[in-house]
């Protein structure tokens, strides 16, 4: 039986990935919130380039997370703590994703 390695550096970058995709769902969230009830009016250009940029990281990095997440899992000589989290991590950002974009 082969000793598993270190974490694997995949299943690391999908984590961070994950984490890096849920501050920008939360601050995407926050920015079309704020433009809808009219909050915070003195930055609507900011809010409109978070809204702008914003959605078109999440288009790359949302997939990118869970692919790099799944072959970190196939690794069979690395453990798969971090994959497995990063999976979890990147699934329930695309599904909030999905549910703002149906709730808005």
């Amino acid at each position: 039986m082969a000793k598993q390695n270190k974490h694997s550096i995949i299943g690391i970058i999908s984590f961070s990935i994950g984490i890096f995709n849920i501050l920008v769902s939360a601050v995407i969230y926050w920015a079309l919130w704020s433009y809808l009830n009219h909050k915070f009016g003195e930055v609507l250009l900011l809010q409109v380039q978070i809204l702008n940029i914003g959605s078109k990281v999440e288009i790359i990095t949302k997939p990118l997370g869970l692919v790099l997440g799944v072959i970190g899992l196939i690794q069979k000589t690395k453990r798969k703590h971090f994959a497995t989290i990063g999976v979890i991590i990147n699934v329930i950002a695309i599904l909030w994703t999905l549910a703002s974009n149906l709730w808005f």
